[in-house]
């Protein structure tokens, strides 16, 4: 069995994989990249840049080609009960980038490859992480391809492998685990014709919609719901449920071309409780999935790639594992921890009955203040 060598095996091209093979490159940082995967995600996924990403996004040369495809919103409109009540907005927030920047998952994915092409870096896809051994000052991992089986010997993993991460599964009790008791369900929809061109937020005391405009004809409907959806979506019409839904919460009637795609999940989190050992580092998905409020999880773990870009060059330079615990575990760790509470408390707040009005008079006073707009940035210093 043939035995490649690198510094650093990266298992899993999505935007964070990708992002940090980027930066490894500007940093000379021998590296694989690999996927099982055989080409980028074709589903829309995640559509919300926050400016910190963008940030990423400039350093690494594609802001302006996602722009191309991206639409940008000055604000978003908030309802309490179909009644307008304010907008968040950065008009107060200092930041290079005073808008919300929609793009898709697929085209980020796209553009991130381009740019590997670009440099000339390879990823080795319908390549599969199976297991790893460490010895010797060094970890050894065992890969699948179409028609061979071979050996990758590095310094370290990095596990940027997503939510069901392989390369996580080998550490035994590694997950923390809350379901918050409600759902949340996603429609991509066209329409005939556009009818606005912001984001309208619609809460109220059973629960909140966003409306997000994708470009000129198309819109993103995200609903939460105390009904798990898989029951609520059986046996009826989806288009015909999306229309009376729409009416109901926001008093809107959408000319329904079509649904392009939908999908549904409980919110929650699911966090490692293994951040990094002596040849395994994770990130992204692989190490945090928090319940979507506000555009976490890409955003979150976009900020991964950036601190591991910056932080494997000097480990490898110093020989100095202790960078890992210093640098990135404690770091991550509190703001991990942080990121929870608040999504938790958010989702909480947005998705589940109260029996007090007062509890939603806090919503109002959120939506309203900088903090939620400064929270969006990508701040995860806020606090509610």
């Amino acid at each position: 069995m043939s035995i490649k060598k690198t510094d650093i095996l990266i298992v899993g091209a999505g935007p964070v994989g990708m992002s940090l093979a980027i930066l490894l490159k500007k940093a000379k940082v021998d590296f694989i990249l690999l996927d099982k995967r055989e080409a980028v995600t074709k589903l829309p996924r995640a559509i919300a840049i926050n400016q910190a990403s963008l940030s990423l996004f400039n350093e690494l040369g594609i802001f302006e080609n996602l722009k191309k495809y991206a639409v940008c919103i000055n604000e978003a409109q908030i309802f309490w009960n179909k009644k307008h009540i304010g907008a968040i907005n950065f008009h107060n927030v200092e930041t290079k980038y005073p808008y919300f920047l929609h793009v898709s998952q697929d085209i980020v994915e796209q553009e991130l490859e381009n740019l590997l092409i670009n440099n000339q870096i390879p990823i080795d896809r319908g390549h599969e992480f199976l297991e790893s051994s460490s010895n010797s000052g060094a970890v050894l991992s065992n890969i699948k391809a179409k028609n061979d089986t071979y050996k990758i010997q590095s310094k370290y993993i990095v596990a940027t492998d997503g939510g069901n991460s392989t390369v996580r599964k080998q550490f035994e009790n590694n997950l923390n685990e809350e379901s918050y008791g409600s759902y949340f369900i996603l429609f991509d929809i066209e329409v005939f014709d556009p009818i606005f061109d912001r984001t309208r937020y619609y809460f109220a005391q059973d629960g909140y919609c966003m409306i997000i405009p994708k470009n000129n004809c198309e819109y993103r409907v995200i609903f939460s719901s105390e009904f798990d959806p898989k029951e609520l979506l059986h046996g009826n019409n989806k288009e015909d449920f999306l229309k009376q839904y729409l009416i109901n919460k926001a008093g809107l009637v959408f000319n329904l071309k079509s649904i392009k795609w939908h999908v549904y999940a409980k919110f929650g989190h699911k966090v490692s409780n293994m951040i990094a050992d002596e040849h395994h580092i994770l990130a992204g998905d692989a190490l945090h999935q928090f319940s979507p409020i506000g555009g976490t999880n890409m955003n979150f773990g976009l900020q991964d790639a950036v601190i591991l870009g910056g932080l494997l060059p000097n480990i490898l330079k110093y020989n100095d594992v202790n960078l890992i615990m210093t640098q990135y575990i404690n770091p991550r760790k509190i703001q991990i921890n942080r990121q929870i509470v608040m999504t938790r408390k958010l989702t909480k707040l947005l998705t589940t009955k109260q029996s007090s009005f007062s509890e939603y008079k806090s919503i109002y006073k959120m939506l309203k203040s900088q903090q939620i707009a400064s929270f969006l940035t990508g701040n995860n210093n806020v606090n509610f």
